[in-house]
């Protein structure tokens, strides 16, 4: 009878773990970038997952089409985070993005996986002075506040962003690709824990 249970939860934690799990495809390529911000309720999901449409979770990879190759410009207020020694140190760096401003650098990374990552920070203390982010709040990076969202599109492909700040920079850490949305949320704490230390 034990011996049964056992299967049987097997069975259900499978079955379970299979609805949530991408497809190698994942993301979609080539779905057209959306034209506005995705819709999300106040109140995430019990899941903390929300749905949303398919190019969103594909829009990194749009945007990633208009990196350029290279080291990234060193912003006019202060250096670029050193990614070596974190957890993004083992990927291949692709590139950045030109951005409007020179206080705001985004790099990406490709895993051997073929998931990319946009890592984003903005010196927001050089353009703005101070900023405030509702929501940032959902889980905390060395002890303060940040922001763990994910969003899964009808396809079941899920990305996945962590957002934090310091007195100076707000970085902003974007995953995508064949990972199902827990180990996405790992992946990222850990970067994000690695660069809050």
């Amino acid at each position: 009878m034990i011996a049964q249970r056992t299967v049987i939860c097997g069975l259900l934690l499978a079955v379970s773990g299979a609805l949530h799990a991408q497809t190698a495809d994942c993301p979609k390529r080539d779905v057209p970038l959306p034209s506005r911000p995705p819709q999300m309720s106040e109140t995430p999901p019990a899941d903390g997952i929300y749905s949303v449409d398919e190019g969103y979770v594909s829009a990194i990879l749009q945007v990633e089409k208009r990196i350029k190759r290279g080291l990234a410009p060193q912003p006019s207020a202060g250096p670029l985070r050193d990614l070596l020694e974190t957890p993004l140190g083992k990927w291949g760096y692709e590139g950045y993005l030109p951005e409007r401003t020179a206080n705001r650098v985004t790099r990406f990374y490709r895993s051997a996986d073929d998931a990319v990552v946009a890592f984003s920070e903005w010196d927001y203390a050089a353009d703005v002075g101070t900023i405030d982010i509702p929501g940032m709040d959902n889980t905390t990076l060395a002890g303060k506040p940040a922001g763990l969202i994910a969003m899964r599109s009808p396809s079941g492909c899920v990305s996945t962003t962590l957002s934090w700040k310091d007195e100076r920079k707000l970085y902003r850490v974007e995953l995508v690709g064949p990972f199902d949305a827990q180990r996405q949320r790992a992946m990222l704490m850990e970067i994000g824990e690695a660069l809050s230390r």
